[in-house]
C-alpha cells in the first residue's frame, strides 16, 4: 500500500509506503526499502511506530469495549475508553508527521499522498467516533452507578 507518490518525469513514477519504495514505468515495476531511497529516515520510522502502535492498541481495545457493553461494566469501559483516547491521539500524530514530511521531499520531484494515507484519515473518523461512544458510555455507566448508590 502506498503512502505516497513522487512524479519525476512524466513516464516514471514513484510510489512509496511506510516500509518500501517502488519504481514504475511503462514497462517494469520494482521495489526497494524505504531505507535505500531516503536518506534521514527517522520521521519515517516515528510514523512506523505510531501507525503500529496505534493497531495494537485498537487490539486491546476492541475485547474491552465488548465486554463493557455486555457486562455493562464501568471497569471495563474506563479501560477502553482510555485505550481508544491513547490510540486516536497515536494515529493522528503519526498522520501529522507523514503529512508535515510529505513537502520536504519536493526536492525529489512532484509530490503527493496515496491511497493508504486517504485511508488511514478515514480510519481516524472511525477512531474518534469510538472513542466518543466509548467516553459516553463510561460517562452514562456512572451516572448509573452514582444513581443506585444513592437510592
Amino acid at each position: 500500500p502506498w503512502w505516497g507518490l513522487v512524479s519525476k518525469f512524466p513516464e516514471k513514477d514513484v510510489h512509496f509506503g511506510l516500509w518500501w519504495v517502488c519504481f514504475s514505468d511503462v514497462y517494469e515495476t520494482s521495489c526497494v526499502e524505504t531505507a535505500r531511497f531516503f536518506h534521514d529516515d527517522t520521521w519515517l520510522n516515528a510514523v512506523r511506530a505510531l501507525v503500529i502502535f496505534s493497531v495494537l492498541l485498537s487490539l486491546a481495545t476492541l475485547p474491552l469495549a465488548v465486554v463493557s457493553t455486555v457486562k455493562s461494566s464501568l471497569f471495563f469501559s474506563t479501560d477502553a475508553a482510555l485505550l481508544a483516547l491513547a490510540q486516536t491521539i497515536a494515529m493522528l500524530i503519526g498522520l501529522a508527521v507523514f503529512t508535515g514530511e510529505i513537502p520536504k521531499l519536493h526536492h525529489v520531484g512532484t509530490t503527493s499522498v496515496g491511497w493508504s494515507y486517504g485511508i488511514g484519515w478515514f480510519g481516524v473518523g472511525f477512531y474518534i467516533t469510538g472513542t466518543v461512544c466509548l467516553v459516553i458510555q463510561t460517562i452514562m455507566l456512572k451516572r448509573r452507578k452514582l444513581y443506585e448508590n444513592i437510592h
